[in-house]
Order: C-alpha cells, then structure tokens, then sequence
C-alpha cells in the first residue's frame, strides 16, 4: 500500500449537476410565455383588443406557474469540497466524508452508493456526472480511508 505522503490529492472542489430533461423543457416553456406575454402586452397597449388582453392574462399566469415549477424541480447536485461529499436530491442532501473508514462505499458497473453504518444507501449513477472525475476523487479518498484504517487497526492490535 502507498504511504500516506505518496499519494496526490485532486483538485479540491467538484460540483456536479445531472441533467434533467423536464427542467430543460420547463426553461423553455418559460421562455415562450415570457415572449407570449411580451407581445401581448404590446398588442394590448397598441391595439385595445379583449384577446390580446386575454393572451397577456393566460401568459403572466402560466410564466409565474413555470417559475415556480422550475423552482420545485431542482436536480441532483453533487459537492465534493476537499474529502466531504454532499449529494441534494429530492430536498434531502446527505453528507458523507470520504476519508473516514466508516462510510460504506461500493462500486458497481457506472454507480458508486455511498452509506453511514446501518443508514440508507445514496447511489450516484455515471450518467448524472463527469463519471472518471467522480470516480477518480472518490477513489483517491477511499485510499486515504483505507490507510487511515490500517493505521487504527494497528494501534488497537498493537
């Protein structure tokens, strides 16, 4: 095993956001009632018209539905700052710090799950991140535990 001097240490911060293809179409809604109510705000100051009064109505509605809906539907993001780990999904994040021994962490083909002692399973998928960053930052800590952990284990056998 590499000493603990030996091993380099990757850029300090990573922020990873999964894409999410409803916020794109939702951002694009949101673009054509803004544009919707822009023209209709103009055909009702020029023109007088109860339809174009109607159209700006439905469109200042529908623009302050799609912002809060946008604002409802936040996506997965990722923090990596240094060995702490912090994943925001669905309101809830969960934090997990790479360099300690007690955080489960396994890998499988285009996931890693991460977990506290007898706590749930956070699973990162390949396709919401940079996968070989990800993966090469968890890895490097993971490292770093599995010293950390021998170097307890030899004290308390010792």
């Amino acid at each position: 095993m590499a000493a603990k001097k030996d091993l380099k240490s990757p850029a300090k911060n990573y922020v990873f956001v999964a894409p999410d293809a409803g916020r794109w179409f939702l951002r694009m809604s949101l673009v054509v009632s803004l544009m919707a109510l822009c023209v209709g705000a103009t055909l009702s100051i020029t023109q007088k018209s109860f339809w174009a009064m109607l159209v700006t109505g439905v469109a200042a509605v529908l623009l302050v539905i799609l912002w809060a809906m946008l604002q409802a539907k936040i996506p997965q993001r990722i923090t990596v700052e240094g060995s702490m780990i912090s994943i925001r999904r669905d309101g809830r994040v969960d934090a997990f710090d790479l360099e300690d021994p007690a955080v489960d962490i396994r890998v499988s083909d285009g996931e890693i799950a991460f977990a506290h002692y007898q706590d749930r399973w956070v699973v990162v998928r390949a396709r919401d991140v940079d996968w070989k960053v990800f993966s090469d930052v968890v890895m490097h800590y993971q490292n770093k535990a599995d010293l950390y952990a021998a170097e307890r284990d030899k004290r308390f056998n010792a």
